[in-house]
């Protein structure tokens, strides 16, 4: 497996302790499926066994059908190899925000923040122990 997963659907790059996520366009169940394998590859790979943690950027995002967003939830829920903390940058759209929330509900396992832009997200991260430079 190559270090940098890239789709025209999201990219996901590791890094020291860290995983940069950016998502693209509209996701369907198969680009939900894809991105949960692929998910799922890179964290076994590059995390197993430490702490680490998610910088996730969806201003590029057009949302989910139902579908993915349910498998979206699932997987979050079951996530095996938890991060600590995950900072989603979602830009300024209620619906993004609506979205998001409801991905993410009744998920305890990792501290979880939403955020209209990359510095304060990055400024998050960092005072968590999460380097993100270079991201």
């Amino acid at each position: 497996m190559k270090r940098d997963i890239i789709t025209n659907f999201y990219i996901l790059q590791p890094r020291q302790n860290i995983l940069f996520i950016q998502i693209l366009s509209a996701w369907d169940g198969r680009v939900a499926d894809a991105y949960i394998k692929d998910l799922n590859a890179i964290t076994d790979r590059f995390f197993r066994d430490r702490q680490w943690g998610v910088l996730v950027d969806l201003r590029a995002w057009e949302l989910n059908t139902p579908e993915a967003e349910k498998k979206i939830w699932e997987s979050n829920r079951s996530f095996v190899n938890n991060p600590t903390h995950v900072a989603t940058i979602v830009g300024d759209s209620e619906t993004k925000i609506w979205q998001m929330k409801n991905m993410l509900r009744d998920v305890d396992k990792f501290k979880v923040e939403l955020f209209t832009g990359d510095k304060a997200a990055r400024e998050w991260m960092a005072a968590a122990g999460y380097d993100t430079f270079g991201l």
